[in-house]
């Protein structure tokens, strides 16, 4: 079998994050570089798909990995620290390691070595170095504070690098780096709109003798299973439809493809490849560099909504109970946007949000007072009674 892994520096942002998991979730292992993180430095909760966070030690890490749920079994924790996180596996019969660090700016040269050094064993060393140098395509003067080019170059000198052929952080230089003593079987980048650096997915060969064995291809399916099944089924039974639908709900569905997750679409996809032109020539010509800046904002505010367009048609289908729980797991400052309650006010808050999708789904019209007519005459009566014996004008004697 072969394995995906993506690494990319979301820059601390629980939208970033959320955003990376849904764009790559054909991916296997997703190494997010300079996470989002609480007071303490550990993990923020927050929206991953089908991924499960790994915590290596105290979870006090700048590299957080998260791996799909049906490869938990594949992978092994051999070093965690501050600075990264380090997996093994097996391949052709041979224990692999892949690592991904982040090296934070304005570290001594010291530093620097220090930690790199329990990374040196690594067959796949990857992640943010902020390190410049010839070595791997970015031309710039590997002294002053840009050691971490002399740096990186002499601690991995027993590696080679994939060199890209665009710039990986911001379009200017080339920060992210893949070292290797193995070489995978395939390399390449990925740019996000608003997203300054760019995703490296490196995809290796892995042995998968010991995990459980595959299910049935999700784009076919077993006709003659289905028919018989369906045959199967008692015609005078009151439950024959219902049962006849479960059958038919349990054929497999098409794929939605590769790269694709479900809230994008074609117009996102025009819009990624004019971002990625627009970098491109930016490149060349720093006058487009403004054009570029603010189709990427465009981009990025388009694949914001399309995920906004996406969680409301969920909410709106989900059941009572289950509106709360993924209400209060969503950011409202991120990733809920503010909604309006059909008066023209917007409410914005985790209860406020939850108690107007409840009513939206199933709307309790208030019930009329209806009053009941002796009730109505009898206080007409005693009314009637208690103004004449107050008039003036009575002369009835008691």
């Amino acid at each position: 079998m072969f394995i995906n892994f993506c690494f990319i520096n979301v820059g601390a942002s629980v939208g970033n994050r959320s955003v990376v998991c849904d764009v790559f979730s054909y991916v296997d292992v997703i190494f997010v570089v300079d996470p989002p993180v609480d007071v303490h430095g550990c993990c923020v909760d927050g929206d991953v798909g089908d991924f499960v966070f790994v915590s290596g030690g105290d979870g006090c890490c700048d590299v957080h990995v998260y791996i799909r749920r049906s490869l938990l079994g594949l992978f092994d924790v051999v070093w965690a620290d501050k600075h990264g996180m380090i997996l093994r596996f097996m391949a052709d019969g041979i224990c692999r390691s892949v690592g991904g660090i982040y090296l934070r700016p304005g570290q001594s040269v010291e530093d620097v070595e220090l930690a790199l050094g329990p990374y040196t064993d690594c067959d796949i060393l990857a992640g943010d170095m902020n390190a410049r140098h010839s070595r791997w395509g970015c031309v710039a003067d590997v002294s002053g504070y840009n050691h971490y080019g002399a740096t990186v170059n002499r601690v991995l000198d027993g590696y080679d690098f994939m060199v890209p052929s665009v710039p990986t952080h911001d379009g200017v230089s080339v920060i992210d780096l893949c070292a290797f003593r193995w070489k995978p079987r395939k390399y390449r980048l990925s740019h996000m709109g608003g997203l300054p650096h760019a995703a490296q997915i490196v995809k290796v060969a892995a042995d998968s003798s010991h995990l459980p064995p595959p299910g049935p291809n999700y784009r076919k399916a077993r006709w003659d299973l289905i028919q018989s099944s369906l045959e199967s089924l008692d015609p005078a039974s009151p439950d024959i439809w219902r049962m006849a639908r479960s059958i038919v709900d349990g054929i497999p569905r098409r794929s939605i493809g590769r790269d694709r997750c479900r809230w994008w679409s074609d117009d996102l996809e025009r819009m990624r490849l004019d971002t990625r032109r627009l970098r491109q020539f930016s490149v060349m010509d720093r006058d487009r560099r403004p054009a570029y800046v603010l189709a990427r904002k465009v981009y990025r505010a388009a694949i914001v909504q399309a995920r906004y367009d996406h969680l409301g048609d969920l909410l709106s289908k989900a059941k009572d109970p289950d509106i709360f729980r993924y209400v209060n797991r969503i950011e409202v400052s991120r990733t809920l946007p503010a909604m309006d309650d059909g008066s023209g006010c917007f409410v914005g808050g985790h209860d406020e949000i939850s108690d107007l999708l409840a009513g939206q789904l199933h709307p309790v019209a208030p019930m009329p007072w209806t009053a009941d007519d002796s009730d109505v005459w009898d206080s007409v009566s005693d009314n009637l009674d208690e103004a004449i014996s107050c008039s003036p004008s009575n002369t009835a004697t008691s």
